[in-house]
């Protein structure tokens, strides 16, 4: 109780659907509802990662809709909902696909997706 309480600390939800797709294909919609306050939601399309500042403290309402092709694991293009902690890094959205999630061969466009997820994650500074 003490190590759970008092060494560790709570990052947040990650959403991590399991499927392939190409990159802009619709993949996922995410609705949130922190508490008391007014719920949310996003459309996340394939390989995108977002983050989405939630509350600290308390616990986030998650209802996740996949499309067809993809699961959240109740089963390919089924819902599933969840009453999960909030996190000092908020609500990860990663859409992806699962490990080893690809990555462009040719340099610069390799360059670029990967700042574009550091970007989305507010991993580095803008000089980097």
């Amino acid at each position: 109780q003490v190590f759970e309480r008092d060494c560790l600390i709570m990052l947040g939800p990650v959403v991590a659907p399991i499927g392939a797709g190409k990159p802009g294909q619709p993949c996922i919609t995410v609705e949130w509802k922190p508490g008391e306050a007014s719920a949310a939601s996003r459309k996340v399309a394939y390989g995108e990662l977002v983050l989405v500042p939630v509350p600290v403290d308390g616990h986030l309402h998650l209802t996740v809709t996949p499309e067809r092709g993809f699961d959240m694991g109740a089963g390919k293009g089924k819902p599933v909902s969840r009453t999960v902690r909030g996190g000092v890094v908020g609500l990860v959205i990663d859409t992806r696909g699962r490990q080893p999630f690809s990555i462009p061969a040719e340099a610069s466009a390799r360059i670029n997706k990967l700042r574009v997820w550091n970007r989305a994650m507010n991993m580095y500074p803008r000089e980097v």
